[in-house]
């Protein structure tokens, strides 16, 4: 029997390098050399527009979905939070549609959330609560 062996390289961006390009760089460097699967985790260190939109970018056309978020600033955590909340409400709305479930989110405290739910309402049961 025999072995296989797995690696997930920690893709962190370079001073001023986009999401993106820092994920081709490391997925050529590792094509180059791996002789083994690799994986890839992004390293977001910083929250703005454009990362928020090249983490949706990385998912779709890279297929990396694991991201380490290390955020200095209360406010930038705070938006990453806005926003990942939302893309929660996605995923586990398809979960409940795929099993015929309804679903209950608590605390919904977002205007991204609030828009996952009105999305997913057309296709599943979801019952909000609104936090105060």
């Amino acid at each position: 029997m025999g072995w296989i062996i797995m690696v997930i390289d920690v893709v962190n961006p370079r001073g001023g390098e986009s999401v993106l390009a820092a994920c081709d760089r490391v997925r050529k460097a590792a094509e180059a050399k791996s002789l083994c699967n690799f994986g890839f985790s992004v390293m977001i260190s910083t929250w703005n527009d454009i990362v928020k939109k090249e983490m949706g970018l990385v998912v779709k056309d890279k297929g990396i979905n694991s991201f380490i978020i290390d955020l200095h600033s209360d406010d930038q955590l705070y938006q990453a939070f806005l926003t990942l909340e939302g893309e929660f409400i996605d995923r586990v709305a398809v979960l409940s549609q795929l099993t015929n479930c309804p679903l209950a989110v608590m605390s919904v405290s977002s205007s991204e959330a609030r828009n996952a739910v009105l999305r997913n309402r057309i296709n599943s049961v979801i019952f909000p609560e609104v936090s105060r």
